[in-house]
């Protein structure tokens, strides 16, 4: 297959200059980039590379997903990501597709979703990686960014040398996850550090070269093994320590303590730094990524499946407690309360609704008959299946007002007397 375009390895195709963040960048009639999956981590990384002067082709199967990138659209609020997007659509360096086409370099980052069975579900990754291989030439990089289980990058690897195998030892092979926050994708994308994980020497070194022509950030070359085993665990640490604040929370509920006291005091250890409790935990990463170890190494990982179990209690309580409350206004005014549940998302100030626990709670409400519920998200226009309502009118006409989430807007809201309080943030 000829190579119609830069056929230098990545090394030979950087030219030094500098951003704002005094990134090295690429020429823009430097190497091409495909990125597959234009979702959460995906379209961010077709602007950054874009920006960063790639010539960058970005693939997604779905029509509905390219329609609203063209429009200039992103699934939630990003910083500056907007604007970046819309700029290097006009100019060109961002090319949208349904098909992939051939490049330089292959990006993957397709979702992982959690089977029925608790496993992780890496078809998408193995489709994307299928309509890729009859594309891939000798220098080509392939960068998986997907979350996977251990020894994912190896079988794909395994994957495309069983139908190229004249590729095997000239296509570099590596996988470097993301650790982004929702809302500062694009910033966090490019200023923190990276692993970068590759099937062998020579392809960490060039999935090194390619990281620092666009990331600020420091990067740490190892194994790709590695580089999975890391992003699974780091993301197990953050649930683990988020049960000790909802156990905290839970105990303390228990024993008619105040926990924001507890925790106060706790905090004063100069070795403990407790996180704040919320309603539950959510998002795609947390709750899903520790599930690829228990299912690995079930013996192993009872600490993981222990810390699952309190996050998910503290949300069954929060309904439970909101649910006594209904009960006893109802008892008191003689008719249906009016309780407005407070913040739908994940975390604060975002207005991403994967996994949320906010999100199930105000969905249980919302079947009970004993109240009218009333449902505020300041960060979105419309909530799919929840009619939502303008905060400040919600808090205005609750009987009960239950804070699920630590949205700014919140802060200044008055607390009138007579008003029934929940406050999970």
């Amino acid at each position: 297959m000829k190579n119609k375009g830069c056929n230098r390895s990545l090394s030979e195709c950087r030219e030094t200059g500098a951003d704002a963040d005094s990134v090295s960048v690429a020429p823009t009639t430097g190497c091409r980039v495909t990125v597959t999956g234009l979702g959460y981590v995906g379209l961010p990384t077709a602007v950054l590379l874009a920006q960063a002067g790639y010539r960058v082709k970005g693939v997604d199967r779905n029509p509905e997903v390219l329609e609203r990138i063209r429009a200039g659209r992103v699934l939630r609020k990003e910083e500056r990501l907007p604007t970046l997007l819309r700029e290097v659509l006009e100019d060109g360096r961002l090319a949208l597709s349904a098909e992939p086409m051939e490049a330089d370099v292959y990006l993957i980052a397709v979702p992982t979703p959690l089977r029925p069975d608790g496993s992780a579900d890496v078809s998408c990754v193995f489709a994307a990686l299928d309509a890729l291989i009859p594309f891939f030439k000798p220098n080509d990089l392939l960068l998986l960014e997907s979350t996977v289980p251990v020894g994912t990058t190896e079988r794909a690897a395994g994957s495309v040398f069983d139908r190229r195998p004249e590729l095997k030892g000239k296509l570099r092979v590596a996988y470097c996850p993301e650790r982004v926050l929702p809302g500062r994708m694009y910033v966090e994308m490019r200023r923190n550090p990276r692993v970068v994980g590759g099937l062998d020497d020579a392809s960490t070194a060039e999935a090194l070269r390619f990281y620092a022509s666009f990331v600020t950030g420091s990067l740490s070359g190892t194994t790709a093994q590695h580089a999975e085993f890391c992003k699974l665990f780091e993301n197990t640490a953050r649930l683990i320590e988020l049960a000790a604040a909802n156990l905290l929370w839970l105990l303390c509920e228990k024993a008619d303590l105040n926990p924001d006291e507890a925790a106060r005091l706790v905090g004063l250890h100069p070795r403990v730094r407790l996180l704040r409790p919320g309603c539950g935990v959510g998002g795609h990463c947390i709750p899903v990524d520790p599930c690829f170890l228990v299912q690995a190494f079930p013996e192993e990982t009872g600490l993981i499946r222990a810390a699952l179990a309190v996050n998910e209690r503290k949300t069954e309580r929060c309904i439970e407690l909101i649910r006594n409350a209904v009960s006893q206004e109802r008892e008191k005014k003689g008719r249906k309360p009016v309780v407005a549940l407070m913040g739908l998302s994940y975390k604060p100030d975002t207005d991403d609704l994967r996994k949320s626990a906010a999100l199930r709670i105000a969905q249980e409400a919302g079947r009970w008959k004993e109240a009218e519920c009333l449902f505020a998200e300041p960060n979105r226009e419309e909530v799919p299946g929840l009619p939502l309502t303008d905060y400040r009118e919600a808090f205005r006409r609750a009987d009960i007002a239950v804070f699920l989430v630590a949205h700014a807007e919140f802060s200044g809201l008055p607390l009138p007397a007579g008003k029934r309080v929940l406050d999970f943030r």
